[in-house]
């Protein structure tokens, strides 16, 4: 899928911020969940991140760095995105997955002081 029919896929004209806000962050076994709300074209549904955590260190300002991944999948058609057009490459074929695989790589740096309202 080239990059115009992927803004044309999700709307990016109307909807251009696709945005995740966390309710709950979670341990279970050796494994650490986030659930949240996902928003992709206007519309909200929960979601389960399963988060990797590649470790801790100082950088190179003094702060402390995090490093993780995240992984969820959804279905495209609970956020209203749907496409019935050929994909280049398969004949024309008429073939998309409701399944999507969302993958986060994530590297975020400790912020001091009150946490904000």
């Amino acid at each position: 899928m080239s990059w115009i029919q992927l803004i044309h896929f999700l709307d990016v004209e109307n909807f251009p911020d696709i945005t995740f806000r966390s309710t709950a962050v979670r341990a279970e076994g050796s494994g650490f969940f986030v659930d949240g709300e996902l928003t992709i074209r206007g519309a909200t549904r929960p979601v389960t991140l399963d988060v990797e955590l590649n470790g801790f260190t100082p950088d190179l300002r003094g702060g402390t760095r995090v490093g993780f991944g995240a992984r969820t999948e959804i279905n495209r058609e609970d956020f209203g995105v749907s496409y019935n057009g050929p994909i280049p490459g398969t004949d024309n074929a008429m073939v998309l997955s409701d399944r999507v695989a969302l993958t986060l790589e994530v590297d975020a740096v400790l912020q001091s002081g009150e946490p904000a309202a």
